[in-house]
């Protein structure tokens, strides 16, 4: 009965290895069919990859075909082109001429409609350049166009140093779109660590063609791809520029200075004497005012030392002092101000600025009277301009401020635009912080600043998430006019 029951057993186990087997074998074939539909998936995957480039560089035909068609109804319409017909060109030169009965002579000014513009450029995130232009497939990057009078030019850079186009070589170079112009001198300077620009290469004078190609290193080959690359910026292959002092915080600043001539500049009159009108003299006129303190009737002491002014300058450029000198305050009486929160380089810039509303010259004063770093000099003006209301002054310091921003100052920066509700220099700071986070946050300057100040902890971490600034916080606008 036993060996029965084992028979059994054995059959059964038999049976259940054969359905077994039966069921891998189908369950195989099955999967073979599973492969040649994942072969065929990853085919159409690669067909639509292929169609989504294909249409990508349609889409960039059919920009760059909106771009030429606008462009040529402009040339139509004598609104832009390369022979732009304007006043004091050739085709209109007798017109210009101007004739007279006097004696002495006559004047030829080959340079009286010269226009001049600088053009600084920045290349941010410069050690991925190569990646982005590997994948657009593309030489080199380009700045948007600028203009210099009626002329248009824009800039290249090529890490290759290999071929711009019509057989020109270079690394960097100024391109000549289109315009009214004869001839351009230009000039290219390089951003350094110590954030003043130097020049690279002799500055040059060209003819101007559209297309055409200009630059320190740019050159002419004929030869094949692989022959002579441009020498680069400084002499240096882009690897080697992109770990030299000319690039900071992986940014590589250029700045161009270009003049331009139209064509027919040149124009002719009558050499004779004339009436000759001085230039304004309204600037110079206060300086003498604040210096010589003729007729003043407000003193201020800072750090011991005297400074003379003039309580109707005082009245008219800040509300502080309005209020100081007419509302019964104590130096409405005695009209002597006693200034302790600031030192006295700062507060003469101060009052340079009340008096002559002359930034050249503010910058001028405080190169002249104070050894300090420029940051630290615009910081101190920026919170006497605030402390009286002066908001044109203020503006301009933040500009110079969100000019000056590095890694070791910008948690400092940032404090002092929060208290001083400065909010252009502090957008400036959080947009660097979020550019420069792997960096910023190991300073113990942050560590203090977040645990210090939480609503400034508040508005970094809504600003690196994304979320929107509320409209108060918006940045302000530098006016031209006021005080």
């Amino acid at each position: 009965m036993a060996d029965a029951d084992a028979d059994a057993d054995i059959a059964a186990l038999r049976a259940e290895i054969e359905v077994t087997r039966a069921q891998l074998q189908a369950e195989a074939a099955k999967n073979e069919e599973r492969r040649a539909q994942l072969a065929e998936a990853t085919a159409r995957q690669k067909l639509r990859r292929e169609l989504d480039e294909q249409r990508m560089w349609l889409l960039r035909e059919q920009r760059r075909g909106r771009g030429l068609e606008s462009e040529s109804k402009r040339v139509d319409e004598d609104k832009d082109g390369a022979y732009l017909l304007q006043r004091g060109g050739f085709g209109q030169f007798q017109g210009n001429r101007r004739y007279g009965t006097h004696e002495g002579g006559e004047q030829v000014s080959c340079a009286r409609k010269i226009y001049t513009e600088e053009f600084v450029w920045e290349i941010q995130g410069f050690s991925w350049l190569n990646g982005v232009l590997d994948y657009e497939r593309e030489s080199f990057v380009w700045s948007n166009y600028f203009c210099v009078g009626y002329a248009k030019f824009y800039l290249v850079y090529n890490p290759f140093g290999d071929e711009l186009w019509n057989q020109r070589r270079g690394s960097f170079a100024i391109v000549c779109h289109s315009g009214n112009c004869s001839r351009f001198r230009y000039s290219v300077f390089v951003k350094g660590r110590t954030g003043e620009f130097k020049q690279w290469g002799a500055s040059c004078e060209d003819t101007f063609l559209p297309d055409s190609v200009h630059g320190p290193d740019v050159f002419h080959s004929s030869g094949p791809a692989s022959a002579q690359s441009a020498e680069g910026i400084f002499g240096l292959s882009h690897r080697q520029l992109q770990e030299s002092e000319w690039v900071q915080d992986d940014m590589l600043t250029l700045k161009v200075v270009v003049d331009a001539l139209p064509q027919g500049s040149w124009d002719a009159s009558c050499a004779s004497p004339g009436v000759e009108v001085p230039g304004p003299t309204m600037r110079r006129d206060m300086q003498n005012l604040l210096e010589t303190g003729f007729r003043s009737d407000v003193q201020f002491v800072v750090q011991g030392v005297e400074l003379k002014a003039h309580s109707q300058v005082l009245l008219a450029r800040s509300e502080v002092f309005a209020k100081q000198l007419t509302v019964g305050m104590e130096e409405s009486m005695s009209r002597v101000i006693q200034i302790d929160d600031t030192d006295l380089a700062t507060f003469k810039a101060f009052l340079q600025f009340l008096y002559t509303d002359d930034f050249a010259a503010v910058s001028k004063l405080m190169d002249a009277t104070s050894d300090e770093s420029d940051v630290s000099r615009a910081q101190k003006l920026m919170a006497v301009s605030h402390k009286y209301q002066v908001s044109r002054l203020q503006l301009w310091c933040e500009m110079q401020l969100c000019k000056l921003l590095t890694t070791a100052d910008v948690c400092d920066m940032l404090c002092q635009a929060h208290l001083l509700q400065a909010s252009n220099l502090e957008h400036a700071c959080l947009c660097f912080i979020k550019n420069h986070l792997t960096k910023v946050v190991t300073l113990p300057e942050y560590g203090g600043l977040i645990q210090t100040w939480p609503d400034i902890r508040l508005k970094l971490r809504r600003f690196l998430v994304g979320e929107p600034h509320l409209e108060a916080d918006g940045p302000r606008r530098l006016e031209v006019g006021g005080g």
